[in-house]
């Protein structure tokens, strides 16, 4: 582990247990990069492929799948991220939707409604998240 001293403390640990030379930068070993860009890669595609198979128009009858929209606020989020400590958001939960829609049908309030995606995009979240439950209108 490391992190950063100021160097009135820096001094003051050297001076009491030794050690040094003091390092000024710290490049991220080939591993981390490794690491870290595969990370981006990942992210990119996941958003990619999500673009691609929700771009599908929704036609009047077809099958609809909800999603939270805070689920997938976080998986937006995490997607755009460059930061590789930012976490993935997990399985899909939609089980406070479900509360929702249960409490209040199709009229739910302002700030509750979920994210309707086609059957293929839900599909390929769902594939790499799992979770539910699966929920699904008419559109």
């Amino acid at each position: 582990m490391v992190t950063f001293a100021p160097r009135p403390l820096w001094d003051s640990l050297v001076e009491r247990y030794g050690g040094g030379p003091m390092a000024t930068s710290l490049p991220a070993c080939t591993e981390c990069r490794r690491s870290h860009d595969a990370l981006l890669r990942r992210r990119h595609f996941e958003y990619q492929k999500f673009a691609v198979l929700n771009q599908a128009a929704q036609d009047e009858g077809q099958i609809i799948f909800l999603v939270d929209r805070n689920w997938f606020i976080h998986w937006r989020d995490y997607v755009h991220s460059n930061d590789p400590d930012l976490s993935n958001p997990g399985a899909i939960d939609n089980q406070r939707l479900l509360t929702q829609l249960r409490r209040y049908g199709k009229n739910l309030p302002k700030g509750l409604f979920p994210l309707e995606l086609t059957w293929d995009a839900f599909f390929f979240l769902y594939t790499v998240y799992g979770g539910g439950p699966v929920l699904y209108a008419i559109g």
